[in-house]
């Protein structure tokens, strides 16, 4: 991993939440923050985190887990809470801590794992862009039309992936597929898809209720369409460099929903990111307490594989 993107995370991170300070004076900020009903948001989020982690567990396990090298659920669970330690402050890098874990466990090369991971991430992309479209249908929302232009162009283009892939000759396919980027092609199917596609459903579900409660908590709570449409946008710039979304969500959140009380939602996705980080982090002390894994040479021997030339690289055993 380059020096610079080590730091670049930080740098993100504190470059927005300056902006945002910029734009609601530390004083209305701090006012606001006072004015939030904490336990019920702190019990909120504490609830949302350990729904997410068990059931997530569910979600890796179908993306990874082959008939030749299978992966039982207690054993992703553990290998998404010991990643937890790394994506708590790095997304990336907590990413890359499953992926290596996985290709340790199963004997197989990074890349492949890696490849699978991608599958991951396009699946979600059509779930978060289709119910930011779907919401932004159905919303009065001055923001509406351009969410549903955004939305919908980048929808076509992910739809357009799939048609490529699918309709591509038999010979190109083949061709893919002996590469270890490509040799998920050979065992993922559609039922492979649908069943992920339900799960990941669920899993953003989840985090659109926890999203939903904490703004009719803090009395932000604008209507559902509005809310459908600008939820998804917040968890996509989640996966941007970032310090566990700190920055990048409650800028979203004062983009997208900030018309009123936008202090009040700042506040709160500051309360949003600062409980993801402090309690994925107590889940990753605890696996790492009871399992006495190494984390850091894994994550840079990763960073180092995927960044250099892997055409040589050995499988991980």
């Amino acid at each position: 991993m380059k020096h610079w993107e080590k730091v670049l995370p930080l740098l993100v991170s504190a470059g927005l939440i300056s902006w945002l300070l910029y734009q609601v004076s530390p004083e209305a900020l701090l006012a606001a923050a006072a004015q939030l009903p904490w336990k019920q948001l702190a019990l909120l989020t504490i609830a949302m985190v350990f729904v997410l982690y068990l059931w997530d567990g569910l979600c890796l396990q179908a993306v990874y887990a082959t008939d030749e090298a299978p992966l039982g659920y207690w054993r992703m669970l553990h290998i998404r809470g010991l990643s937890y330690l790394l994506s708590a402050l790095h997304c990336q890098l907590g990413q890359a801590m499953v992926i290596w874990n996985v290709a340790r466990h199963q004997g197989g090369s990074l890349v492949t794992t890696a490849s699978r991971g991608i599958l991951l991430l396009y699946h979600d992309g059509v779930i978060l862009i289709s119910a930011g479209f779907i919401g932004a249908w159905f919303s009065t929302s001055p923001r509406a039309p351009s969410i549903r232009v955004f939305c919908g162009a980048a929808l076509v283009l992910l739809l357009g992936i799939a048609a490529v892939v699918t309709l591509s000759p038999v010979s190109l396919r083949h061709r893919f597929q002996n590469t270890r980027w490509g040799n998920w092609l050979g065992d993922w199917t559609w039922r492979h898809s649908l069943r992920l596609f339900l799960l990941r459903i669920v899993y953003y579900a989840v985090l659109g209720l926890y999203a939903t409660l904490a703004l009719r908590i803090c009395g932000v709570y604008k209507d559902h369409a509005t809310v459908l449409s600008t939820i998804p946008l917040v968890l996509v710039a989640d996966s941007l460099p970032s310090i566990s979304g700190l920055g990048t969500r409650e800028t979203a959140l004062y983009l997208l929903l900030g018309a009123e009380h936008r202090e009040v939602l700042v506040a709160m996705g500051l309360f949003w990111s600062l409980g993801l980080l402090l309690v994925r982090l107590a889940i990753g002390l605890i696996h790492l307490w009871f399992s006495g894994e190494m984390l850091l040479p894994p994550a840079v021997a990763i960073g180092e594989a995927l960044d250099g030339d892997c055409a040589a690289e050995p499988n991980v055993r």
